[in-house]
């Protein structure tokens, strides 16, 4: 089976850090994004498996990129989860993203959301 690549889309650089050693121990490959050109030229040239967007990052609009990867029809299958600190902002995007990883993030909850993202794989 294929590596599961997940796009991090995040401008904290120690949650960057903490979902890099999350990603090495589970044997994932990550990608970090932190602005949203990057985002959209990554998605589209290199799809990944797994999308974690933190929703309110002080550089982008995360909201947006949400958004616009909804409304993409190459990019609007790919598992996207909102990361955010707060519940009450989480619970405002649940209908536009396949879940949501509340920080702090805990490696049981990151391997969670790595399951889906093979689930997902296997059904296509």
């Amino acid at each position: 089976m294929a590596q599961i690549k997940v796009l991090l889309v995040e401008d904290d650089p120690q949650f960057v850090y903490l979902i890099q050693r999350y990603a090495a121990a589970s044997g994932c490959a990550l990608v970090h994004a932190d602005n949203a050109c990057q985002v959209m030229s990554f998605v589209q040239q290199n799809p990944p498996d797994l999308i974690l967007i933190d929703i309110f990052p002080s550089k982008m609009n995360g909201s947006q990129i949400l958004s616009d990867l909804k409304a993409n029809p190459v990019t609007r299958q790919i598992p996207a989860f909102v990361c955010s600190a707060s519940d009450t902002v989480i619970h405002e995007w649940e209908d536009r993203a396949e879940g949501f990883l509340l920080k702090p993030v805990m490696y049981e909850d990151f391997c969670r959301i790595l399951a889906t993202a093979t689930i997902d794989r296997n059904e296509t």
